[in-house]
């Protein structure tokens, strides 16, 4: 038996355990960042906070949810500033999408 160091025993433990048969591509849920951006697109023309899109995703990070709210806000498609959230009626930073999206 190979003794791990650190780094090998860490990648281990944070490394996402998948299924061997992943059966069906659908039943595979989409990235994070890809559902928030659908969420806040899918919200037009309404802004939501972070701890918001959270709870409407079941997300258990915040923290991870405004870094892609962050990136998004960068964005052309996206606009990231102080205001109202729509859902929680708290001023807030809050992200909203410049545009509906295409179906």
């Amino acid at each position: 038996m190979v003794a791990l160091n650190w780094r090998d025993r860490l990648a281990a433990e944070v490394r996402p355990q998948l299924p061997h048969d992943l059966g069906n591509a659908s039943e595979v849920s989409p990235p994070i960042a890809q559902r928030i951006n659908d969420f806040i697109a899918g919200n037009f023309p309404n802004a939501v906070c972070d701890r918001c899109v959270c709870e409407a995703l079941d997300f258990y990070s915040s923290a991870q949810a405004a870094q892609i709210a962050d990136a998004l806000g960068t964005t052309s498609e996206f606009d990231r500033r102080r205001g109202l959230c729509v859902v929680c009626k708290n001023e807030r930073i809050v992200v909203s999408a410049n545009r509906a999206r295409r179906t």
